[in-house]
């Protein structure tokens, strides 16, 4: 399956996404290691969020 994966940082009262990635995983459990695999790449910043969305 194909995930759609959002890295997205608080800005004041909005969330602002930096970073989109399109995750192929057999679950979702795969999609989130692969994903916090990829946010570590992005930023150490623990204020980084994921957003994983049902697969396409």
């Amino acid at each position: 399956m194909i995930y759609h994966v959002d890295f997205a940082v608080k800005d004041g009262s909005n969330i602002r996404t930096i970073q989109t990635a399109l995750i192929y995983a057999m679950n979702v459990s795969e999609c989130k290691e692969q994903a916090i695999e990829i946010k570590s790449k992005i930023s150490s910043s623990n204020e980084l969020v994921m957003f994983i969305e049902e697969p396409i």
